[in-house]
């Protein structure tokens, strides 16, 4: 379930959200994030975890994203989008 194309495109449309609405800073991204998600802001406990995450995943894929082994995003009408929304 966490896989299916549903699952992954919503998280792409969210992560281009976050990218709009709050820009570059990762701090500003896990604000938004946590508005749009839980309708609130996060406390001390729950920016230091996001910040430890979105340390690693800038570090082992940016901008790219994190895959394992040999999978790679999906590109639904060959487009060269992520999901074929683009």
């Amino acid at each position: 379930l966490f896989n299916s194309s549903f699952v992954l495109q919503q998280a792409d449309l969210l992560a281009t959200r976050l990218e709009t609405e709050a820009g570059d800073s990762p701090e500003a991204r896990v604000e938004r994030a946590f508005e749009l998600c839980y309708g609130r802001k996060p406390d001390e406990w729950e920016r230091e975890q996001c910040g430890v995450g979105m340390g690693f995943l800038v570090a082992c894929g940016g901008e790219e994203g994190v895959y394992q082994g040999d999978e790679k995003p999906i590109d639904g009408d060959g487009d060269g989008s992520r999901f074929g929304a683009g």
